[in-house]
């Protein structure tokens, strides 16, 4: 028996709260961005990230663009968690 059901965790992405608006193709939803600060090497550089629901990744495809608060990213992977979550890992257009 799940702990959550797929519309407790959309709650999470809530753009009222802390998602923000995210349209992928002809799908629009909610989903956190995260564009952190990393280092790799000594060089340092962002790193955009959507956390989001795995449903509303099921029919997008690497290299869709993605647009974000008015700009735009490319989708250069997937990861699922396994428990209905999911990462898109992102690169700025």
């Amino acid at each position: 028996m799940a702990v959550e059901s797929e519309a407790d965790r959309r709650q999470f992405f809530n753009s009222d709260d802390f998602g923000v608006e995210v349209t992928i193709g002809a799908s629009t939803f909610d989903a956190i961005f995260d564009h952190e600060y990393v280092e790799t090497n000594g060089m340092g550089s962002h790193k955009p990230v959507l956390h989001c629901l795995e449903s509303d990744l099921s029919a997008v495809a690497i290299d869709a663009v993605a647009s974000v608060s008015g700009t735009n990213y490319i989708v250069k992977e997937i990861q699922k968690d396994g428990t209905g979550m999911a990462m898109a890992i992102l690169e700025k257009q």
